[in-house]
């Protein structure tokens, strides 16, 4: 059973329930500590980096139109 605390280890504890995690945990490993701290660094910079309005207002749209 996985104690969470954060986001960050949220995911990491659905990570470590998954199959992939049963049949190759060293690749799991190596690929979560090669960008598990990148993916939920929240610096200015990197929030700067979203999709921005216009291309989010898209997505939505054709989110909606598929359904």
């Amino acid at each position: 059973m996985c104690v969470c605390v954060c986001v960050q280890d949220k995911v990491r504890c659905i990570l470590e329930h998954s199959q992939l995690f049963e049949c190759d945990k060293d690749l799991l490993e190596r690929l979560w500590s090669g960008c598990s701290e990148d993916m939920f660094l929240l610096t200015p910079t990197n929030k700067q980096l979203g999709l921005g309005q216009e291309v989010r207002q898209q997505v939505s749209s054709s989110a909606i139109d598929t359904l």
